[in-house]
């Protein structure tokens, strides 16, 4: 028989108990000019950092940004112009920071993620997602009577 669980101290609905290691996440993101990746993102890196989670925004470009950074974040700007120039920076950031965790959203920000962690060979877990409008797309889907 193993020892009995904690309890936590704080009461049960402390959700921040037990703290997560240090843990570092890093978040890809082409830039803040707006956006609802950017957005959810954003909230994203907000909440780990509330629960103690070494978080850093990697952003191909930082110019123009609408949205403010969360208290606790730290920024790291690529200074590129393009996202197919930033994969020399993005491949040096992985080397030096070693992240546990890289997350990225957008199709052309996702392939810079899979190709720069493919050449820099860092056992960085790789989380890629595709965000979408659905009343775009579904306004303009047709629809057939059978």
């Amino acid at each position: 028989m193993g020892a009995p669980a904690r309890e936590n101290p704080r009461g049960p609905e402390d959700s921040t108990w037990p703290r997560p290691p240090r843990t570092k996440v890093s978040i890809l993101l082409s830039s803040l000019r707006g956006g609802g990746a950017e957005r959810q993102l954003l909230l994203l890196a907000a909440g780990l950092t509330r629960r103690s989670w070494n978080v850093d925004l990697v952003l191909i470009n930082r110019r123009d940004s609408v949205y403010q950074i969360p208290r606790g974040v730290s920024v790291v700007d690529l200074h590129a112009p393009r996202i197919r120039y930033a994969i020399s920076g993005l491949i040096r950031y992985l080397l030096k920071a070693r992240p546990a965790v890289l997350l990225s959203a957008e199709t052309p920000v996702n392939a810079l993620a899979i190709v720069s962690r493919l050449i820099s060979r860092v056992p960085v877990r790789l989380v890629v997602s595709e965000r979408n409008h659905l009343s775009s797309v579904a306004g303009s889907a047709t629809t057939t009577a059978d």
